[in-house]
């Protein structure tokens, strides 16, 4: 069914304010990416459900809080310690003195990473940030 890599993000949709759990392969080129997950919203505009039955393994949790800018956001996944897949979060960007800035937050069960890795990962992520031009 998929290979490689998947993000699963929870889809909002605005008209009746419901959700819905979607699984989208990874793509290295964001073109393709973003038309296949735009691809998946489409496809499933009517469905509001939450079906953890067939999500893929190695999967990593993409969510997004357009509506505020915040300084920090926690999420727990409760359950018996083995739900191990990391969970990205961004809120909404404001402009201020000619720089954008961009909430970021990232959960992870300690048993799958140190704060070494999530320190390499966001060095990373602020270098590709620093790359862009705008």
């Amino acid at each position: 069914m998929f290979n490689a890599y998947c993000i699963i993000f929870t889809h909002f949709f605005k008209e009746d304010e419901m959700c819905a759990l979607f699984v989208a392969e990874y793509n290295e080129n964001l073109e393709v990416f973003h038309s296949n997950f735009v691809d998946i919203i489409d496809k499933h505009k009517d469905c509001r459900a939450f079906d953890f039955k067939n999500v893929p393994q190695n999967i990593f949790n993409v969510s997004c809080l357009p509506w505020v800018n915040y300084k920090s956001f926690d999420i727990h996944v409760f359950d018996e310690g083995k739900y191990l897949a990391p969970v990205i979060t961004w809120g909404k960007y404001v402009e201020k003195h000619g720089r954008i800035t961009l909430p970021f937050s990232f959960n992870i069960h300690h048993a799958a990473a140190d704060g070494y890795h999530l320190s390499r990962f966001f060095i990373e992520l602020q270098e590709l940030l620093n790359s862009f031009e705008y």
